[in-house]
């Protein structure tokens, strides 16, 4: 069992230090589920220059309690304001997680895709030779990013991983490139979305507790803060856009769900 949260949105000048203590609290609360190894990627976008975007990534073989107070990557985003960032907590199955290869968020070989998985691929081997990939590291969720990265887009590429893979899985990936968030899950392991109700923020996290648990932590248990939070179906390709908007697509059509 491992752990994913993240984040996707416009904090407003002066609000990143909460949004960034929120991220913060993901990690604490979804601890449990994963303690090999931590990481993260992120879209900073600084308030002085908004146009100035980059990616910072992190991952080390720590847990998150220790991996929040001593990981320089991650505690640089407190003075980068970020529109997009994904987190994950290992479990570690397949690879050690002393080699950072094996360990979440993956890169794709352009640097404009990061994907973070929690589950099991249990035909990893298969989908390798299936799809003539080469494999990058021990770790099997690894090959669900070659399967996006071979795609025309990253949508169709994680269809074809709802159809292919046999195993549990739910699974987020950060595309640096068009700006946007997509979260896939099957019915092996829950995702959960929420969003603020200032409309500029959604949070996600593997489970409804890890997100209410940060964000009360933060934001106040009186919960006037929420907007809507939700599990996500099954077998769908969710894109979340910086701007607010949240689709859900099949391989026919799209339909907007909690759009404004």
């Amino acid at each position: 069992m491992c752990g994913i949260a993240g984040y996707i949105g416009q904090s407003r000048e002066g609000q990143w230090g909460e949004t960034y203590a929120i991220l913060r609290e993901l990690y604490i609360a979804m601890e449990h589920r994963g303690k090999d190894a931590t990481g993260f990627a992120a879209m900073t976008e600084p308030l002085d220059n908004p146009s100035r975007q980059s990616v910072v990534m992190g991952k080390q073989p720590l847990i998150a309690t220790k991996y929040v107070k001593t990981d320089p990557d991650w505690n640089s985003l407190s003075r980068h304001r970020c529109s997009m960032v994904i987190q994950h907590v290992r479990a570690a199955t397949h690879g050690s997680p002393n080699n950072p290869d094996n360990n979440h968020p993956f890169k794709s070989d352009d640097g404009s895709l990061y994907l973070a998985h929690n589950g099991i691929v249990g035909n990893d081997v298969d989908l390798l030779d299936q799809f003539s990939l080469r494999r990058r590291s021990e770790c099997d969720s690894d090959v669900l990013l070659q399967i996006v990265e071979q795609a025309k887009t990253p949508a169709e590429g994680l269809t074809t991983c709802l159809r292919e893979v046999r195993g549990s899985m739910a699974v987020a990936v950060m595309d640096s490139s068009r700006g946007v968030i997509y979260l896939v899950c099957n019915s092996g392991r829950p995702l959960w979305f929420c969003r603020l109700r200032d409309k500029r923020r959604a949070f996600f996290a593997s489970t409804c507790s890890i997100l209410l648990s940060a964000l009360d932590k933060v934001l106040g248990r009186d919960r006037q803060w929420l907007g809507s939070i939700y599990p996500l179906a099954h077998g769908y390709v969710h894109v979340a856009t910086v701007d607010g908007k949240f689709v859900a697509l099949t391989t026919q059509a799209a339909r907007y769900m909690d759009g404004d």
